[in-house]
């Protein structure tokens, strides 16, 4: 396995302490674990989403169109209002257990998105780097 530009970030993560109206919370790296805890949540909200949709239809209607669901990796958006929030909602119950999502999501408001944002690259261990120039002898 070749190591990518950011995996040294993903290792390197550290927390982050952030303050939102008067109240701060120490948001912990984000792992593997926290990932797919984030893939299975956004899965059900699609599901929910169209459970609501289809909710005047008939049974046999509804069944049909719930056993067409298809997932893959479009499906799961991290850069969403309510992707970026569960993502820093993870981050805060590792030190934080008693927090709610709610709880959290009420105490951001939207001039914070960009804010939220680069939270969630940091605690990711994505950092914005420009690739390295290409050697002048053509090499790789």
């Amino acid at each position: 396995m070749t190591p990518e530009k950011n995996d040294l970030g993903i290792m390197t993560a550290v927390p982050h302490d952030i303050t939102l109206k008067d109240r701060t919370f120490t948001l912990s790296p984000l792992n593997m674990q926290d990932f797919a805890r984030f893939e299975q949540w956004s899965r059900q909200q699609k599901i929910a989403t169209i459970r609501q949709a289809i909710k005047d239809e008939e049974p046999e209607v509804r069944a049909l169109v719930l056993s067409k669901v298809k997932f893959d990796a479009d499906d799961t958006d991290s850069m969403s209002y309510s992707g970026m929030l569960y993502l820093l909602w993870l981050a805060a119950i590792k030190v934080h257990k008693d927090l709610e999502l709610e709880e959290l999501a009420e105490l951001f408001v939207p001039a914070e998105v960009m804010q939220m944002n680069k939270l969630v690259d940091e605690l990711s261990g994505y950092e914005e780097t420009e690739d390295p120039p290409a050697p002048k002898d053509g090499s790789k």
